[in-house]
Protein backbone atom coordinates (compact mmCIF):
# COMPACT_ATOMS: atom_id res chain seq x y z
CA UNK A 1 0.00 0.00 0.00
CA UNK A 2 1.23 3.74 -0.62
CA UNK A 3 2.93 5.42 2.43
CA UNK A 4 0.22 7.92 2.18
CA UNK A 5 -2.63 5.84 2.56
CA UNK A 6 -0.75 3.72 5.34
CA UNK A 7 -0.47 6.63 7.47
CA UNK A 8 -4.19 7.85 7.24
CA UNK A 9 -5.12 4.27 8.00
CA UNK A 10 -2.68 4.41 10.69
CA UNK A 11 -4.29 7.46 12.19
CA UNK A 12 -7.71 6.26 11.52
CA UNK A 13 -6.94 3.44 13.60
CA UNK A 14 -5.17 5.31 15.77
CA UNK A 15 -8.11 7.10 16.55
CA UNK A 16 -10.71 3.80 16.86
CA UNK A 17 -7.85 2.66 19.90
CA UNK A 18 -8.66 5.69 21.92
CA UNK A 19 -12.40 6.06 20.41
CA UNK A 20 -14.04 2.52 20.22
CA UNK A 21 -17.15 3.53 18.03
CA UNK A 22 -15.29 5.54 15.74
CA UNK A 23 -15.80 3.63 12.50
CA UNK A 24 -13.16 2.54 9.49
CA UNK A 25 -13.32 0.73 6.83
CA UNK A 26 -11.92 0.38 3.16
CA UNK A 27 -11.04 -1.67 0.49
CA UNK A 28 -7.33 -2.34 -1.89
CA UNK A 29 -7.45 -3.23 -5.27
CA UNK A 30 -5.27 -6.11 -6.70
CA UNK A 31 -2.09 -3.76 -6.44
CA UNK A 32 -2.58 -3.51 -3.02
CA UNK A 33 -3.40 0.47 -3.32
CA UNK A 34 -6.18 2.20 -1.71
CA UNK A 35 -9.53 1.38 -3.28
CA UNK A 36 -12.05 3.22 -1.12
CA UNK A 37 -12.36 4.46 2.19
CA UNK A 38 -14.88 5.68 4.52
CA UNK A 39 -14.63 6.77 8.31
CA UNK A 40 -17.59 8.02 11.20
CA UNK A 41 -16.67 9.43 14.33
CA UNK A 42 -18.33 8.50 17.55
CA UNK A 43 -20.10 12.55 17.55
CA UNK A 44 -21.50 11.79 13.89
CA UNK A 45 -22.79 8.44 14.90
CA UNK A 46 -24.64 9.40 17.75
CA UNK A 47 -25.84 12.45 15.73
CA UNK A 48 -26.69 10.62 12.88
CA UNK A 49 -28.96 8.23 15.41
CA UNK A 50 -31.10 11.10 16.70
CA UNK A 51 -31.20 12.71 13.57
CA UNK A 52 -30.95 10.40 10.21
CA UNK A 53 -34.08 11.77 9.07
CA UNK A 54 -32.82 13.14 6.08
CA UNK A 55 -29.01 12.61 4.49
CA UNK A 56 -27.16 14.65 1.89
CA UNK A 57 -24.75 12.63 -0.13
CA UNK A 58 -22.42 14.40 -2.62
CA UNK A 59 -19.31 13.95 -4.29
CA UNK A 60 -16.50 16.58 -4.33
CA UNK A 61 -15.08 15.47 -7.80
CA UNK A 62 -11.27 14.92 -7.57
CA UNK A 63 -10.31 17.88 -5.99
CA UNK A 64 -7.68 16.73 -3.79
CA UNK A 65 -3.99 15.66 -3.69
CA UNK A 66 -4.71 12.00 -5.26
CA UNK A 67 -7.45 13.09 -7.62
CA UNK A 68 -10.17 10.76 -6.31
CA UNK A 69 -13.36 11.65 -5.14
CA UNK A 70 -14.06 12.48 -1.62
CA UNK A 71 -18.01 12.19 -0.26
CA UNK A 72 -19.36 13.79 2.74
CA UNK A 73 -22.22 11.94 4.42
CA UNK A 74 -24.77 15.28 6.35
CA UNK A 75 -27.68 15.94 7.93
CA UNK A 76 -29.49 18.52 9.88
CA UNK A 77 -30.12 18.84 13.09
CA UNK A 78 -32.55 20.69 15.55
CA UNK A 79 -31.16 23.75 15.18
CA UNK A 80 -30.73 24.00 11.63
CA UNK A 81 -26.85 23.22 11.90
CA UNK A 82 -25.12 21.09 9.46
CA UNK A 83 -23.76 17.84 10.90
CA UNK A 84 -21.17 15.56 9.67
CA UNK A 85 -22.23 11.98 9.82
CA UNK A 86 -19.55 10.41 7.98
CA UNK A 87 -16.44 10.86 4.72
CA UNK A 88 -15.21 8.86 2.21
CA UNK A 89 -11.95 8.94 -0.27
CA UNK A 90 -13.11 6.91 -3.09
CA UNK A 91 -11.77 4.95 -6.43
CA UNK A 92 -14.32 6.54 -8.52
CA UNK A 93 -18.26 6.99 -9.19
CA UNK A 94 -19.75 3.69 -10.45
CA UNK A 95 -22.74 2.06 -9.01
CA UNK A 96 -20.43 -0.82 -7.22
CA UNK A 97 -18.20 1.78 -5.47
CA UNK A 98 -21.61 3.91 -4.53
CA UNK A 99 -23.60 0.54 -3.03
CA UNK A 100 -20.22 -0.05 -1.07
CA UNK A 101 -20.14 3.49 0.39
CA UNK A 102 -23.86 3.38 0.71
CA UNK A 103 -23.53 -0.63 2.46
CA UNK A 104 -20.74 0.87 4.98
CA UNK A 105 -22.44 3.74 5.73
CA UNK A 106 -25.11 1.59 6.79
CA UNK A 107 -23.30 -0.46 8.45
CA UNK A 108 -21.41 1.80 10.37
CA UNK A 109 -24.87 3.62 11.76
CA UNK A 110 -25.83 0.07 12.95
CA UNK A 111 -28.30 -0.35 10.03
CA UNK A 112 -30.63 2.37 10.65
CA UNK A 113 -31.05 4.04 6.67
CA UNK A 114 -32.41 7.42 6.76
CA UNK A 115 -35.88 8.33 5.67
CA UNK A 116 -34.89 11.11 2.62
CA UNK A 117 -31.53 10.82 0.93
CA UNK A 118 -30.87 14.38 -1.30
CA UNK A 119 -28.56 14.15 -3.95
CA UNK A 120 -27.39 15.43 -7.32
CA UNK A 121 -28.83 14.19 -10.47
CA UNK A 122 -26.24 11.50 -10.71
CA UNK A 123 -28.23 8.97 -12.41
CA UNK A 124 -25.23 6.17 -10.99
CA UNK A 125 -25.92 7.17 -7.55
CA UNK A 126 -29.28 6.99 -7.74
CA UNK A 127 -29.39 3.07 -8.78
CA UNK A 128 -26.73 2.39 -5.75
CA UNK A 129 -29.40 4.34 -3.51
CA UNK A 130 -32.00 2.15 -4.67
CA UNK A 131 -30.13 -1.07 -4.47
CA UNK A 132 -29.03 -0.19 -0.51
CA UNK A 133 -32.27 1.76 0.68
CA UNK A 134 -34.82 0.50 -0.62
CA UNK A 135 -37.18 2.39 1.15
CA UNK A 136 -35.42 5.09 1.86
CA UNK A 137 -37.10 8.16 -0.13
CA UNK A 138 -34.97 9.53 -2.82
CA UNK A 139 -34.71 13.59 -3.87
CA UNK A 140 -32.43 15.56 -5.82
CA UNK A 141 -31.01 18.46 -4.66
CA UNK A 142 -31.47 21.69 -7.54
Amino acid sequence: MENDAEAVLAYLYGKQEVDPPFFVSYTVNKDKKLDKLLWCDCRSRIDYAIVSHTLAFDITYKSNKYNKPFTIFVGINHHLQTIPFGCGLLLDETKETYVWVLNELVKAMDRKKPTTIMTDKDTTMAYAIKEVMLDTCHRICL
